[in-house]
């Protein structure tokens, strides 16, 4: 492996020396090396709070305040397609949805030559079967070398071992469905990670990197670190001066220190001192057999975070009542804490001084907006949520159902029902009166789905008034929305058929077009349910495109109805939650801010810490022996963090248990 000009392991203590090492590592008055170097982190989230970081660093101690270059900063994401970008000419990447086309037609490509899975192949399996490939590469091993290593390793116990015959068709399955997603590739004229990868190894970039800094550890330590590839690539970067590897002696003690020197062999090591000396004071309940809070549910731990960030931010007015300022004593050590007696004029620090750090977003992101409002304390998040959880595609779920389905009368009842679509019947809108009266009606008639019945009820309700009085009441709000889903089966038969997956995402996404949502109530975010309308819609356009561009092959709804679900299940919608006060944020992004007060919450079995995903493909064994990470290094690497963390916030740090 050919090492660059230099590379450096640059140790700190903790957290805030970590931040300060890589502040000076970047720190430059030259726009032109600014724009050549670039920080690796793990996450949006982290990129935006060390962007905070430096930029506070940078005017410490300076007078006048210094004209500095930031560098870049980057997800793995972002690196790569910074990557593409620096290429002559720039690299045209493959979009995540394509990736999975073309996968799942590479799947039935090695069906149809005869190397069928011991498995149904189904949609839903090729997420995890592009996420091994992407593994497999990621860990520098190919396809071939894949085949040999894992035929070898069960073949002679194929004979007398029935799980051992079925991995082995399923190994040869894989490999001849990746050597198919390699050609069709190829063929495109595209480029995924791993092509980037080899052409700028191959032909190096127009615009050349001079210096990177790696601040975060690798994979084997963190889920979102580095590869062994992506180490490879910066090993053999054309033209690239300095690698500096930026770590705490926690993360580095945990097992990424002889990995490194494997990583990067001859790597240097130097000692950053920084301003870790002095440890927060960790809060604890009085009495307590150890330091963590101990709340009922999620919501209870919330609002007693919130309760003690308010009574330490907005201390009772020196100028008011004795009682007043007695009442304000007991706020700020409600709950038994211990707050190692603080001065007033520090409880009264800047809220964006202060951290809630949870390991996963759900449910303190929903929570928040509630428990922060109600106390009045403004707080700021840019954790991105799945895109699934939105109102609008709930909707879109509906949709799928009902066809999927056949028109069941859960299905039409609740599309009818949903406030994101606007029916109407004889010129007005439909009414909640009508669809109840349809749903109850549909049970007494047993309907059990189908879109010729529902028609046929439709018409025979709508025509009990021909030879006499005109249906009323039940009956004709009966009749009239079931007249609405009569038209609207109609409308969605033409999705049921077989056809192209294309055409049948594109009649899907022009139902939703033509049926803006319901009025006169305004949704309780009108920008935010736009945004995620928008956002499914472009989804739906997306792996239409994806399709007609890889694999159009005629087949039933339910198959694109399967991705369609799986593509739901995977987006993210980040809605941007305030502008200014308590950061929430998750544990990999909180690393990177520098804060008074830390909030920990949320720690319960299976979260902290936090349990890798497991591969239905291949047991810990035949893993191990392909190069993936031992959970032992995850775990010693997960508590490494957490000791970090702890010793992160300048002031006082908090444990909070929700059970």
């Amino acid at each position: 492996m050919i090492t660059p000009r230099r590379t450096r392991l640059i140790r700190s203590g903790g957290l805030r020396s970590f931040q300060a090492s890589i502040a000076e590592q970047t720190r430059t008055r030259d726009p032109w090396r600014a724009r050549r170097t670039a920080v690796r982190v793990p996450t949006r989230a982290a990129a935006e709070q060390l962007r905070r970081t430096l930029e506070a660093l940078a005017l410490v101690g300076a007078r006048p305040a210094p004209v500095l270059a930031p560098p870049e900063i980057l997800t793995r994401d972002g690196w790569y397609a910074a990557m593409a970008e620096r290429t002559a000419p720039p690299s045209a990447r493959l979009s995540p949805v394509e990736r999975y086309v073309c996968m799942l037609a590479a799947a039935r490509e090695a069906v149809r030559d005869g190397a069928a899975p011991p498995f149904d192949l189904r949609s839903g399996l090729v997420p995890a079967i592009l996420s091994f490939y992407d593994d497999l590469i990621r860990h520098r091993r190919d396809v071939d070398g894949f085949e040999r290593l894992v035929v070898a390793d069960l073949e002679p116990s194929a004979e007398i071992d029935r799980g051992a015959r079925r991995l082995l068709r399923q190994t040869r399955f894989l490999a001849a469905a990746f050597r198919a997603f390699r050609r069709r590739l190829d063929a495109v004229g595209r480029l995924d990670e791993h092509g980037v990868r080899r052409r700028v190894l191959d032909e190096g970039l127009a615009k050349p990197l001079v210096h990177v800094v790696v601040a975060v550890a690798d994979h084997a330590a963190d889920p979102d670190g580095l590869w062994p590839a992506d180490f490879d690539l910066l090993a053999r970067l054309p033209a690239l001066e300095r690698i500096d590897v930026a770590a705490t002696d926690a993360v580095l003690a945990a097992g990424f220190h002889e990995r490194l020197a494997d990583l990067l062999p001859g790597i240097e090591e130097e000692r950053f001192e920084g301003d870790d000396a002095r440890a927060p004071v960790l809060v604890a309940p009085a009495g307590a057999d150890g330091p963590c809070f101990t709340w009922r549910d999620r919501e209870d731990e919330l609002l007693a975070v919130v309760r003690r960030i308010k009574s330490r931010a907005v201390p009772p007015d020196p100028g008011g009542s004795e009682a007043a300022a007695a009442d304000g004593a007991r706020d700020a050590t409600s709950d038994g804490v211990v707050m190692g007696a603080p001065d007033r004029a520090a409880a009264a620090g800047a809220l964006d001084e202060t951290a809630v750090v949870f390991q996963r977003p759900l449910p303190y992101l929903y929570l928040a907006r509630r428990s922060f409002a109600q106390a009045g304390v403004p707080f700021e998040a840019r954790d991105a949520l799945p895109l699934a959880a939105e109102p609008y595609a709930a909707a879109l779920d509906l949709v799928v159902e009902c066809v999927t389905s056949d028109c069941s009368r859960a299905a039409v009842v609740g599309l009818l029902r949903s406030p994101h679509f606007a029916f109407a019947h004889a010129g007005r809108p439909l009414r909640a009166r009508e669809t109840d009266a349809l749903d109850r009606a549909l049970h007494e008639a047993r309907y059990a789905g189908g879109r010729e019945e529902l028609t046929r009820l439709a018409d025979a309700w709508t025509g009990a008034g021909k030879n006499g009085a005109q249906p009323r009441g039940p009956q004709a709000d009966a009749a009239a929305a079931a007249t609405v889903a009569a038209a609207v089966a109609a409308a969605l038969g033409r999705i049921e058929d077989p056809g192209p997956p294309s055409a049948q995402l594109d009649l899907v996404a022009s139902f939703l077009r033509r049926r803006p949502p319901r009025g006169p109530a305004p949704p309780a975010d009108p920008q935010r349910e736009s945004r995620a309308r928008a956002a499914v819609l472009e989804g739906l356009a997306e792996l239409s495109r994806a399709h007609r561009a890889f694999d159009d092959t005629p087949t039933g709804f339910a198959e694109a109805a399967a991705s369609v679900r799986r593509w739901l299940e995977t987006r993210t919608f980040a809605p941007a939650a305030g502008a200014a006060g308590v950061q929430l944020l998750d544990a990999r992004a909180a690393r990177y801010g520098r804060f008074r007060d830390v909030h920990v919450v949320g720690l319960v079995d299976g979260e902290w810490p936090e349990r890798p995903p497991r591969s239905i493909l291949y047991p810990a064994s035949v893993l191990g022996s392909l190069g993936w990470p031992r959970e032992r290094d995850r775990l010693h690497a997960e508590r490494g963090r957490f000791v970090d963390l702890v010793r992160l916030a300048e002031r006082l740090a908090e444990a909070v248990d929700p059970l």
